[in-house]
This record gives C-alpha cells, structure tokens and sequence, in this order.
C-alpha cells in the first residue's frame, strides 16, 4: 500500500494596495502562462523574498 500525505495549508485573505503598472506586469505574466494565476505569484513572490532574507 502506497501512502500519500498531503500538507494542507491554511490559506488566509490579504488585501494588498499595489500600483496599476504592477498590476499590468502581473497580469502579464500570469497571460503568459508563467504562473497559473496572481494568488500564486504573490505567494512565490512573498516566499522568494522570505528566502533571500533568511539566507542573510
């Protein structure tokens, strides 16, 4: 028998004020098919960021 787990997040809602030229590039990348949708680029985005300044 194989077993699978799975990590189950607990997802919360931020609301976020970000400039329109932001918003575009975003979008852009997203139409692009570089990340799946904006929830998931600010979650690499904000995890990126945690990563580089734990690794400091």
């Amino acid at each position: 028998m194989c077993d699978l787990f799975l990590k189950v997040y607990e997802i919360r809602t931020v609301t976020l004020y970000v400039e329109e030229e932001l918003i575009d590039a975003m979008a852009e990348l997203v139409r692009n098919g570089k990340y799946p949708n904006r929830s998931e680029f600010v979650r690499s985005a904000i995890r990126d960021l945690i990563d580089k300044y734990q690794e400091s």
